[in-house]
């Protein structure tokens, strides 16, 4: 059962190769240069040495470049398999420790009020524009005069921003990571009444490959900045740790920790293109799911809700349910296609 909007898919074999190249040795090994530099510097002993830094550099040579590169190949695959627990750490799941909890309720109590300001001044740039007889629509922008364009920009910026969060006060997760993929996990075939991230592991074995690729696409690009945003933020403890005792040196503890930022940042954009493409995966795919397990054709969307709800708690919650089956395909001939014996 997918519980979470990133257990929808994958990497298949044939894939592998490229999307551990990209999303595990280029960042690590970038780390490892970065922090063969800093050694080589020695910043613990007052002021860093750059230039027996740069030095190292120049000795390296071919067999040093490759030793680096082995290191940076094996902190990669030792990476690898916590690239899951690394993205839901950054969602903000942070297990049932008391502190831990703690933090955690405390964070959602900050997005709580957060969200809870935008729902506010949304309402309120609503109000005015309408009591002042404008409208915000895209339709009748041209309805909003210059006197209430601040009001405008108010009401299109706290709706835009809305979309970082859950519809739902109760889902509203502790990051902003965690926010972003949990409304994509609550909306994803919700107008259908089809639970998106239960279904969507079938969906991505009946769908056309271009639609599957695109899926794939989006969540490699979201694993590799979360994998950067948590190899910067390892550089940045590093660096904190070697320039302690440099003075103001250790201000460049801010380089890598900008880049921890940045790279958080760009997760978060990336889910909701991710989110958006699970959310298209299920919108253009779901009656083939119908096709493939044989459930008759719905004759209207009252109908396919009621199929989907079934089709819901059997993929989610492994329940038996009655669902009214198509006849079998009919072969060329105008035969129903024979039922082929199993082996033996």
């Amino acid at each position: 059962m997918a519980s979470s909007v990133l257990d929808v898919v994958s990497a298949p074999a044939s894939a592998i190769g490229r999307y551990f190249s990209v999303l595990s040795v280029v960042p690590s090994s970038l780390v490892v240069v970065y922090v063969f530099g800093l050694v080589n510097a020695a910043p613990w002993r007052g002021r860093p040495d750059w230039q027996a830094a740069g030095e190292a550099f120049g000795e390296l040579g071919f067999g040093g470049g490759l030793a680096l590169g082995l290191v940076g190949l094996l902190i990669g695959l030792v990476l690898q398999p916590l690239q899951y627990a690394a993205v839901q750490f950054c969602e903000g799941y942070w297990g049932p420790g008391p502190l831990a909890q703690a933090v955690m309720a405390r964070r959602i109590l900050h997005h709580r009020k957060r969200r809870g300001g935008l729902v506010e001044l949304q309402g309120e740039s609503l109000h005015r524009l309408r009591q002042a007889k404008q409208s915000p629509t895209e339709e009748d922008a041209d309805w909003v005069d210059d006197d209430h364009l601040a009001d405008l920009v108010a009401f299109e910026e706290s709706s835009r921003l809305l979309t970082f969060y859950p519809r739902h006060r109760n889902d509203v997760r502790p990051t902003r990571l965690g926010n972003v993929l949990r409304r994509h996990e609550r909306t994803a075939g919700a107008a259908y009444d089809l639970p998106g991230v239960s279904v969507a592991p079938h969906l991505t074995l009946v769908a056309p490959t271009a639609d599957v690729a695109y899926l794939s696409d989006q969540r490699t690009q979201l694993d590799l900045a979360v994998r950067l945003s948590t190899l910067s933020a390892i550089a940045t403890v590093i660096t904190a740790l070697m320039f302690w005792r440099s003075g103001l040196w250790l201000a460049l503890a801010l380089a890598p920790y900008a880049a921890t930022y940045l790279f958080y940042r760009g997760a978060v954009s990336l889910a909701q293109g991710y989110g958006t493409a699970l959310t298209t995966l299920v919108d253009l795919n779901r009656f083939a799911l119908h096709d493939r397990m044989r459930i008759e054709a719905p004759r209207d969307t009252r109908a396919e809700r009621d199929a989907n709800r079934a089709i819901g708690r059997l993929l989610r919650d492994a329940q038996a349910q009655d669902l009214p089956l198509a006849p079998p395909p009919v072969a060329a001939g105008g035969q129903n296609s024979p039922v082929l014996p199993g082996p033996g």
